[in-house]
């Protein structure tokens, strides 16, 4: 699972995603973003589910400390994107999306 970074958060003052960060992960064959949509009502979240064979680009975007990482799909589903993700860690869930991708 990898979240965005509580430092990033804080640096570029979103004081939503410092409380609570958006989280990425693999789970069953499909990609799923959650993330708190309010900090007043943070029980309403929004998760958004990508279907890793439906997945037809993987873009790291790399940056001095932070990466950002965006997944595009085929058939207009839409694009994941999510920023401030510690360095070196979007390449390792990188590694797992191809060995996911092998097996399906």
């Amino acid at each position: 699972m990898l979240k965005t970074s509580r430092w990033w958060s804080f640096l570029t003052l979103n004081l939503l995603n410092w409380v609570f960060p958006p989280s990425i992960k693999f789970d069953r064959g499909r990609i799923v973003k959650k993330k708190t949509e309010s900090l007043i009502f943070f029980w309403d979240k929004r998760t958004e589910t990508l279907f890793v064979k439906d997945i037809t680009n993987f873009d790291i975007d790399t940056g001095i400390i932070w990466d950002t990482l965006t997944i595009d799909t085929r058939g207009g589903q839409g694009i994941l994107k999510i920023k401030g993700i510690p360095k070196g860690l979007v390449f390792k869930f990188q590694d797992v999306y191809l060995k996911m991708r092998a097996y399906s």
